[in-house]
């Protein structure tokens, strides 16, 4: 098909119009690459911009406040990039920990001062003095992690070592609100307020140490993506080392930077960058995968190797029976699923072979239908004769009425 162009100032104004068309269509183009980029500095780099922040929004998961898986897939993410990562990560378990018990030991105080407990209650308090001791025991595990391991096996301990606070936080709260009366909720609120928060010397050094790990994890990322750019000017990277900059900031320098860039070297560190978001989606389900396989049973040794490290003999006693008893719990509870389970398979069966049967009943009848049908049409003509015998004469007058009816 030929296309015939009227004049010249058509011609002009046409190829005009389909120039301007590429342009925009161009420029979209980098608009999106930029966004697309935007985004992926997002992934590449945690805001670790206030510690105080994020651990209190880590103290919150372990307490349970919060939806604990979808916040866990996240935080591991950290860990994937290295050793950095995973000091953060433990130092701020570490810290949530530390934080629960402080309130933890005040709530068992303030509850023995008011001197009037009945047996039951006695028996209560007990529970929890033995939950604050395992949950002791438990900040000593996180502390023996070794940061230096390999990722996924930080990464799993943190996910197994996080789930357990969270376990007995909730344990040790839903007791403490059997208990506790609302002048006492009061009183423990006004103590938390002066004395279990960033003026409490422990909690305030954690909170430095896991400032010195944000600023070397994110100049180390921001290193990394200097590099796959070609950007040489390490000012920025010194800056936030430092803690001189904040990541928000920093990020939007290194957006500015990323703009004189070579555009190959934009569509190398764009690869990257997507190549690592789908790498640490594998990682968080390999993560996931590998603890549900091994829930229970690592679950009990961690809580039997908590309970050895227990100091005092009579709570160390009670989480042993504690434990005795769980355990009996869910054999009991399995025995009863495998039961639930067996019968279930057993009604099964036994509908399955009722509709067998059903199939079976419903093939007869229709085979017994087509052999009368076949036995009806050889005798008809027969019966047009005077000289058939009664049962022909009967067959024949059957047929007869069954032509008459139709």
């Amino acid at each position: 098909m030929l296309f015939h162009l009227n004049n010249h100032h058509g011609t002009k104004a046409g190829f005009q119009k389909h120039e301007n068309m590429i342009n925009i269509s161009m420029e979209a183009g980098r608009m999106k690459a930029r966004q697309i980029l935007a985004l992926l500095l997002v992934v590449a780099l945690m805001p670790f911009a206030f510690a105080g922040e994020m651990a209190t929004t880590t103290s919150a998961t372990a307490s349970g406040d919060m939806a604990v898986n979808a916040d866990t897939q996240n935080e591991i993410q950290a860990i994937a990039y290295g050793a950095h990562g995973a000091k953060i990560r433990l130092l701020e378990l570490k810290k949530s920990i530390t934080r629960n018990i402080l309130v933890g030991n005040q709530v068992v105080s303030e509850i023995e001062a008011s001197g009037s407990l009945t047996a039951n209650q006695s028996t209560t308090l007990e529970s929890m003095k033995a939950a604050l001791a395992e949950i002791a025991a438990l900040k000593i595990q996180v502390q023996g992690v070794n940061p230096e391991n390999q990722s996924a096996e930080v990464a799993q301990q943190f996910v197994q070592f996080k789930e357990d606070a969270i376990t007995l936080s909730k344990e040790f709260r839903d007791n403490a609100r059997l208990l506790l009366t609302a002048d006492e909720r009061a009183n423990i609120q006004a103590w938390v307020k002066t004395n279990a928060r960033d003026n409490n010397s422990e909690l305030a050094d954690i909170n430095a140490q896991i400032r010195t790990e944000a600023n070397s994890y994110n100049s180390e990322r921001i290193g990394k993506l200097f590099s796959v750019a070609g950007i040489t000017n390490t000012a920025l990277v010194d800056e936030v080392q430092s803690g001189q900059i904040s990541v928000k900031d920093a990020r939007k320098q290194l957006q500015e930077m990323l703009k004189s860039s070579q555009q190959q070297r934009k569509e190398e560190l764009k690869a990257q960058l997507q190549d690592e978001k789908v790498k640490l989606q594998v990682y968080r389900q390999n993560i996931q995968d590998q603890i549900q396989q091994t829930r229970d049973i690592s679950t009990e040794m961690r809580q039997q190797a908590r309970i050895q490290l227990v100091q005092d003999p009579q709570l160390r006693k009670v989480l042993k029976n504690q434990f005795e008893m769980q355990k009996e719990n869910q054999h009991r509870f399995r025995e009863q699923l495998n039961e639930m389970n067996q019968q279930e398979q057993e009604v099964r069966a036994q509908m399955h072979e009722q509709n067998q049967q059903r199939i079976r009943e419903y093939k007869d009848a229709e085979d017994f239908d087509d052999s009368s049908s076949d036995d009806d049409s050889a005798e008809m003509p027969v019966s047009a004769s005077a000289g058939n015998s009664g049962a022909s004469a009967n067959v024949g007058a059957s047929a007869s009425g069954r032509g008459d009816s139709e």
